[in-house]
């Protein structure tokens, strides 16, 4: 079994670049409030009250999108976010303004995206024709964890598409709308939270990767959907942890940051990407391997 020793863990913190993950990475060692983090993730907010400028790497207009959005919720929210916050506020104004009744959902991006240097995989492909849950799950999460700043008349009309979609998954769902089913499954209602949760596990073993050798490549591991003990997938995938834990620390580059395992090819903006991309990886990496005791005390 292997461990970070508490040197390499410093050395990993110190690599962290972005100043948001930089926030981000004190909270979770204990040695940070939400101040830095609130002032870090206002760069990224616009006046729409919705959130861009490469908040999420790969997208890197500086509009608002829903997607980049949902990212900043979660960073929000392990900073403790309430209803009382004004970026909060104005975050779900937008998610409620950008609500598309005739999908019904959110379009993930806006087609400005394809002004701008982005990943191949975000190129705009016209208006979503149905409920997508990346990233309208997580997206009904935020309304759901701040439902006293949204009409109720909206969280229903949402909430059903919601349940629609849920209903028409199969045994097969596609890994990133299982990450955003799991954040909505942490904010839901107990009899919403046990259907996700359940058609999760369904489509798990169609999705989960537990060959070590493939887990070098982009490739759903276990600790994608165990990142902490706490997921409610984690007895699914306990017998595979110990094992992508230690390639998670083998993984680590000789100067302690975590690379993506992706790339966008020749395109001149991917290395500014890539190194965003490497200082939130991570403090991902190290909020993982804390939350298994994986990383050695001085």
């Amino acid at each position: 079994m292997r461990y970070l020793s508490a040197g390499q863990a410093a050395e990993s913190r110190r690599a962290v670049a972005r100043p948001v993950d930089r926030a981000r990475v004190r909270i979770r060692f204990g040695d940070g409030d939400a101040t830095d983090l609130r002032a870090a993730l206002g760069a990224y907010q616009n006046d729409d009250g919705g959130y861009g400028r490469a908040l999420e790497p790969d997208l890197r207009l500086p509009d608002s999108s829903s997607t980049a959005t949902t990212v900043a919720f979660q960073h929000l929210r392990a900073a403790g976010a309430d209803d009382t916050w004004p970026e909060v506020r104005r975050g779900v104004e937008y998610l409620l303004a950008t609500w598309d009744p005739s999908v019904p959902g959110w379009h993930p991006t806006p087609p400005e995206v394809d002004d701008h240097p982005h990943a191949p995989w975000w190129t705009y492909r016209g208006p979503p024709t149905e409920f997508a849950a990346n990233p309208g799950a997580e997206a009904y999460a935020v309304l759901l964890r701040h439902a006293a700043l949204a009409p109720g008349a909206a969280l229903t009309e949402i909430g059903a598409a919601v349940e629609g979609a849920l209903a028409r998954c199969g045994d097969e769902v596609e890994p990133h709308e299982m990450l955003c089913w799991m954040r909505l499954a942490a904010e839901a209602p107990e009899p919403l939270a046990d259907r996700i949760v359940a058609a999760l596990r369904r489509a798990l073993p169609s999705v989960l990767t537990v060959d070590p050798a493939q887990w070098d490549a982009y490739a759903p591991g276990p600790l994608w959907f165990a990142a902490t003990p706490e997921s409610p997938l984690f007895d699914d995938v306990a017998d595979h942890v110990a094992a992508h834990l230690d390639h998670l620390i083998a993984r680590r580059a000789p100067d302690g940051r975590w690379l993506p395992a992706w790339t966008w090819g020749a395109d001149p903006a991917w290395p500014r990407a890539r190194d965003e991309w490497a200082s939130a990886l991570t403090v991902d990496a190290l909020t993982s391997l804390a939350s298994y005791g994986r990383i050695e005390t001085a």
